[in-house]
């Protein structure tokens, strides 16, 4: 497996592990969702509904833009989405006292 490849599936992990942090947060009642775009969209279609399809959607993303994004670049989104998720595990653990 070539460094690009490993990449592209922690990204897709990455994306699964960041919609179901969400989910699990949004669903105590006590997180809110801080990406006001997503958080339109779960008001307009439902929290499920949206974080999936938006989840789905990214990752789409990911497969058609695997070949043509630099290593540097998939490696600062996985970077990013550690942080993001860190965050969600963090608001988690708060809610979950």
């Amino acid at each position: 497996m070539t460094l690009p490849e490993a990449l592209f599936y922690l990204l897709v992990a990455l994306q699964i592990a960041d919609g179901y942090t969400t989910i699990q947060g949004l669903r105590t009642g006590k997180a809110r969702e801080v990406n006001p775009i997503l958080a339109k969209l779960i008001g307009e279609i439902g929290r499920d509904r949206a974080v999936v399809g938006v989840k789905l959607l990214a990752i789409a993303g990911l497969w058609y833009s695997r070949t043509g994004t630099p290593v540097w670049a998939m490696a600062a989104m996985a970077a990013v989405y550690v942080y993001v998720i860190a965050g969600n595990v963090r608001v988690l653990r708060e809610v979950n006292k």
